[in-house]
């Protein structure tokens, strides 16, 4: 599945200019979800789940490789737009592999603290 993403990534967002893609599993202890880094993302092994719901994790960290590392933030003040970027083409890229409802659900999902007080 990791190679179909990031075939999928390529098509919408241009060449993976990294060399070879690599996912690092951690033990359980590691505290985020995923991690990326320029060569390599770290993963917690609880986005590892038979019904591959945790994918977007890895859409998610494999986004930021455009929007994170090839191009990024001048400052700290200004990292929203990283994130923000790289959660749009991560909704964009399950939309196309799963359906626009359930895109349009991840973003439902994501969005609940504009809900909250």
């Amino acid at each position: 599945d990791m190679g179909m993403l990031l075939d999928s990534v390529e098509a919408y967002m241009g060449p993976y200019i990294w060399g070879n893609y690599t996912i690092i599993v951690l033990p359980p202890s590691y505290p985020f979800g995923g991690m990326e880094n320029i060569l390599l993302t770290f993963a917690s092994p609880t986005i590892i789940v038979g019904d591959k719901s945790q994918v977007y994790v890895a859409t998610h960290e494999m986004a930021h490789s455009w929007t994170g590392n090839a191009i990024t933030c001048q400052s700290w003040e200004d990292f929203w737009l990283n994130e923000g970027f790289t959660v749009f083409i991560e909704r964009h890229i399950s939309g196309e592999i799963n359906g626009e409802n359930f895109s349009r659900l991840s973003a439902q999902l994501g969005n609940t603290s504009m809900y909250q007080d």
